[in-house]
């Protein structure tokens, strides 16, 4: 069984590289970013010190570097084909 878990990362702009090493710190590894987004791969383990990691730097009443953590969306197919024989 894999313990490991794919996630994404939304930072607040010009914080990709703070959240990158908070990622390795935690025994993750980046697999790509896009602008303020960054996809990684981290222990489960770790999931938790990543949400506290989180948190803690967010300033009072505000965002602070990061804005959310969530797990990456899965195409799902709009419509089927038949299969041609």
């Amino acid at each position: 069984m894999n313990s490991d878990v794919r996630v994404i990362i939304d930072s607040v702009p010009g914080q990709l590289d703070a959240a990158t090493e908070v990622a390795i710190a935690l025994g993750g590894s980046v697999e790509t970013n896009y602008r303020n987004l960054l996809q990684v791969v981290v222990p489960i383990t770790s999931l938790i010190a990543l949400a506290e990691t989180i948190i803690a730097a967010l300033p009072e009443g505000r965002l602070g570097n990061y804005q959310i953590v969530v797990p990456p969306i899965l195409p799902k197919p709009t419509k089927t084909l038949p299969i041609l024989s």
